[in-house]
């Protein structure tokens, strides 16, 4: 559990109360309630937007475990690529669910782009949640820092363990030493676009996921440099960093193609 400066103490004590795995449980459980609640607010199935929800979960589990597993390797675990209740990683639970939702929309003959917008605000809904289970956690903990906001872990936590290993703490330490509290960055990053995709005036299906993934890629891309287990895998970026450049670039394509004349919007027709 986290233990925060003076300015976050209360905070602090009161977040250590909670569970990780209830928060990571309320995060789902909100968003999938989100999806519906507002794609009827859009006019849209709440029938289908649940079902889309679903699969869209199921595939994030997934694809969040097997980015994992590339990234960590399996330990010899038996079977170790059906265990999605491991979690892993945030983007390989993006891209499994959005595959795993545009194929239950392919299959039902609905608008990809139209759901898309009503799920986006949802997802960031959920982000918000589950970064607070990840402060609990004590996984995707922050940079060193002086800042009067830093916490410290405690033995047992990833940072703990992190500081110890390149030798910046006594083995006898109580605490790590202080680093930002990147999952609350995090959590305020999916409030802050959970705020605004849904007030978001969209005249076209697609803006708001466009808007997701730009928003998202650019900011994520921003907070790895305030990352304590940031690892460079090509030149000095990270495999998230790759990620959200990827993120930035499909959503500008998106947006850009949503914007083409009709006789050569073909290739949006097909997903809209």
């Amino acid at each position: 559990m986290p233990v925060g400066s003076e300015s976050l103490s209360a905070a602090s004590r009161y977040l250590a109360s909670l569970d990780p795995g209830l928060v990571w449980s309320l995060a789902l459980v909100a968003a999938l309630a989100y999806a519906v609640h507002f794609a009827r607010h859009l006019t849209l199935d709440p029938r289908a937007a649940y079902w889309t929800g679903v699969c869209a979960l199921l595939g994030g589990l997934w694809g969040s475990h097997l980015l994992s597993l590339y990234v960590h390797g399996t330990n010899g675990a038996p079977l170790a690529w059906l265990r999605i209740w491991d979690g892993g990683s945030y983007y390989g639970g993006l891209v499994g669910g959005a595959l795993a939702g545009m194929a239950c929309l392919r299959l039902r003959k609905l608008s990809i782009l139209a759901y898309a917008d009503a799920i986006a605000p949802a997802v960031s809904l959920g982000y918000a949640i589950g970064r607070i289970g990840c402060f609990l956690n004590g996984d995707d903990y922050g940079a060193l820092t002086r800042l009067p906001w830093a916490v410290v872990y405690p033995p047992g936590t990833e940072a703990y363990a992190a500081h110890l290993s390149r030798g910046w703490i006594a083995p006898a330490a109580a605490t790590s030493l202080p680093i930002h509290p990147a999952q609350l960055y995090a959590s305020l990053l999916g409030l802050a676009m959970f705020i605004l995709l849904t007030n978001w005036r969209a005249r076209e299906a697609g803006v708001r996921l466009c808007l997701f993934l730009c928003l998202y890629g650019a900011a994520r891309f921003s907070m790895e440099w305030l990352r304590g287990d940031f690892r460079a895998v090509l030149g000095p970026l990270s495999l998230p960093q790759l990620f959200s450049l990827l993120f930035v670039a499909v959503g500008l394509g998106v947006w850009f193609a949503t914007r083409r004349p009709p006789a050569r919007n073909s290739a949006v027709e097909a997903i809209a």
